[in-house]
């Protein structure tokens, strides 16, 4: 699926993401991660910026909760 976080709201994002498998592989883009709910936790985050892709950290994304 491309881009299909920027087309729903919050709550639907967050339906999507846990009507998927559990044990499936999720690649997400998005612009923030503010969003995300609890029953969700990245074992990783990247960032581009300058197209640059760098390692983020998983405590940045706890930090927007």
């Amino acid at each position: 699926m491309d881009d299909i976080f920027g087309e729903l709201d919050p709550r639907r994002r967050n339906a999507l993401l846990r009507a998927l498998p559990a044990a499936s592989q999720k690649l997400i883009t998005t612009t923030h991660l503010n969003w995300l709910d609890d029953s969700f936790r990245p074992d990783a985050v990247w960032h581009v910026a300058g197209g640059v892709l760098a390692e983020g950290s998983t405590s940045a994304f706890q930090s927007n909760q």
